[in-house]
């Protein structure tokens, strides 16, 4: 994935692995010549800041491992193929706004691509009439039957954690902030 978010990007199509690349600066979007290149399976949990974090490291040891060469000028470069790249975008300010009539699994991503920042929201109704609240939803786990269901990841800062089925198939959705503790009462009496 080609430019300002393609850690998100990797996750939101769902790729198995994603990477880093060592490359010059040609005229088009990241489409110079590649020097050297490292790839890494993206974690079946793994959220667009804990991917970005492994990404930097093993950007560095890339780095390091091509010094010799590019001080020396002996580093070799290959075209990338301009028909194999996608463009990611920058994240607008409504990219976190979830969408329920996605499949569990898309809504499940998303809340992992945009994690930690921007987040992902939902507007939660409230009863007798009230404005909707904004939830900000941190950790999001996937699965196909409520037998399998995964336990959410160790250390979340949530309260509490709601199941949704969507179609077939489920999303664990972890919330981690509510405008309002009213709400957060609410919530609680409403999905207990």
């Amino acid at each position: 994935h080609r430019g300002a978010a393609p850690v998100p990007a990797a996750i939101l199509a769902g790729d198995a692995e994603t990477g880093v690349s060592l490359f010059r600066i040609g005229e088009g979007l990241d489409s110079g010549p590649v020097v050297d290149r490292s790839a890494s399976a993206i974690l079946p949990l793994e959220t667009a800041g804990e991917l970005e974090a492994r990404l930097a490291a093993l950007a560095a040891e890339l780095l390091e491992r091509n010094l010799p060469g590019l001080a020396s000028g002996t580093f070799r470069e290959e075209p990338q193929d301009d028909r194999l790249a996608t463009h990611a975008p920058k994240l607008s300010p409504g990219a976190g706004d979830l969408d329920w009539s996605l499949e569990a699994s898309a809504v499940a991503r998303l809340v992992r691509a945009l994690s930690p920042r921007p987040g992902a929201h939902s507007p939660l109704r409230r009863s007798a009439g009230g404005a909707p609240e904004r939830m900000r939803i941190d950790r999001s786990v996937f699965y196909t039957a409520p037998r399998t269901q995964p336990q959410p990841p160790a250390g979340d800062r949530a309260g509490f954690a709601i199941d949704a089925r969507l179609r077939r198939t489920f999303v664990r959705i972890v919330l981690i902030e509510v405008a309002t503790v009213g709400l957060l009462y609410w919530m609680s009496r409403y999905f207990s």
